[in-house]
Formats: structure tokens, sequence, C-alpha cells
């Protein structure tokens, strides 16, 4: 009876280990090829016990918005308004890297998040392995104050990491290896907000960014029109369920959320 048991077990953890395999994007959506995000085993069953573990964490700090799931992400106070709301953050260390001579929005994404993750990886002066956050945010740069981004080489694409906690306070930071990936601390800001669902496109981004700054506008709220943020909660393979959120920095007198984002001194 107990070997029936045990094989019982054994074909049930199999069957989940198969439903819990990421299905590999559509590679116009996401950031990798599907050759380099193929997850192994042990992969497969470590993304489920912090699944499951992350689940017990979350109910634990309540604090903890549902769309950061089991990882960790920076906290702020909201204020709900009509179709978008208000987030002021706290000052917090991040990791960033600036993509340039890059027409479209899909190739810069795909270069910034692989220069961070590798960064996290451990390519950094400490050989340090860093736990992934959300949200992973791109920073984008419009050269039409009204939305439009204009595909030349001028326009400005910031890939962002938010460090884990423990970085946050005080502990020594990893130094990168690539030079073109920094560490900074960005200062306190306000941001409006609006979420939405799918895949993060370049079209999705122009259009949410648009109903984002009409809201505004008609709220006669000051903000940067040339400026807005995207940011990703989910992992490239996962199809239903995705949450995203574009950010527009707006002025409050109490925060610098006019230097969002922008390029430290590296």
């Amino acid at each position: 009876m107990t070997r029936f048991v045990a094989l019982l077990f054994a074909l049930f953890a199999c069957c989940a280990l198969v439903s819990a395999a990421p299905r590999r994007p559509d590679p116009d959506a996401g950031w990798f090829t599907p050759s380099e995000i193929a997850p192994s085993t042990v992969y497969q069953l470590r993304s489920m016990l912090n699944r499951w573990s992350g689940r017990a964490r979350a109910e634990a700090q309540n604090d903890r918005p549902d769309f950061c799931r089991e990882y960790e992400c920076p906290e702020f106070e909201e204020h709900n308004k009509t179709g978008y709301s208000l987030r002021t953050y706290e000052k917090a260390s991040w990791v960033s890297t600036e993509v340039q001579d890059v027409k479209d929005m899909k190739s810069a994404q795909h270069i910034a998040f692989r220069r961070l993750f590798k960064y996290i990886q451990g390519y950094n002066l400490d050989q340090e392995s860093i736990k992934m956050t959300v949200p992973v945010t791109f920073n984008v740069t419009f050269k039409d104050v009204h939305g439009v981004m204009i595909k030349d080489d001028r326009v400005r694409f910031i890939g962002s990491f938010y460090l884990p906690g423990k970085y946050q306070e005080n502990e020594d930071i990893p130094v990168p290896r690539d030079r073109l990936v920094y560490t900074h601390e960005h200062p306190k800001f306000t941001a409006a907000v609006k979420s939405f669902g799918g895949h993060a496109d370049e079209e999705s981004v122009h259009k949410i960014a648009r109903e984002l700054k009409a809201a505004l506008d008609k709220d006669g709220v000051e903000y940067c029109p040339s400026n807005a943020i995207l940011a990703v909660y989910n992992e490239p393979w996962v199809t239903s369920g995705r949450h995203n959120e574009i950010w527009i920095p707006v002025k409050e007198e109490s925060d610098d959320s006019g230097a969002l984002f922008e390029v430290a001194a590296h």
C-alpha cells in the first residue's frame, strides 16, 4: 500500500511539472528567443516552490500588492483618481541601463533586459546573485509631446530593475562589470499610473500613455509630456493574467519627479 501511495505521489508530481512548465512565448511578444527561455526541470521546480512560498509570504505581508506576487517590489502610497491613480514612491536603489541607437521599443526592451538580468545572475565584481524583483521598468522618451514616439536614434530607452530590500538598507551594492549597467539611488517621486493587461507592445504603450495624459490634462495635473515609463510585472512566457502599468511623472512640490529615471553619471 505504501508503495502504491508513493507511486501515485510521483505520478502527481510529474503531472504538476508538465502543467506548470512555462509556455514558449511568441518571439514577437517577449524579451527572449524560444531557445533562451526553455527552462530546465530544476528551474521549473524552483519556480513552483517560489510561487507556493511566495503566496504564503504575500498572505503574511498584507501591504504587498497582489500584482507583485511572490516578488519584492517598491513600496508606495496610492490615491485613486478617475481612470488612474497617483502613487508616491520613496527614494530607493535601482540598477539601470540605457539603450542607444535602437529604433523600436521591442529591440530596446530585449537588449536592456538581457544586460540587467546578466547583472543579477552574477555578472558583477562580487559575482553575487541577486533576487529578481518587479516591476521591470522601461523609460521611453517621446519626441512628440502628444505621446507619439518618433522612430529615430535620438529616442531614449532606459531599462531598470528595483534592487531587493537588503540593498535598500545600506548594504554594499555589487558593482556591475558591464560599463553600460549602473546602480543609483532614485529620489522620492510621484507618478500617475494606469494599468492594463496583455503583452505590452509599442501600440498598447502609446495608447495607454495617450489616455493617461488626456486624463491628467482634464484634471489639470502638471506632468512631463515627453516621458513615460512602462512597468512590467510578469515573465515573458506568462500568457494570461498579465499586469502592466504606464507611469507618467507628475510634478509635486515635495519630491523630485522631474528627474525620474534620468541617466546617472557613470
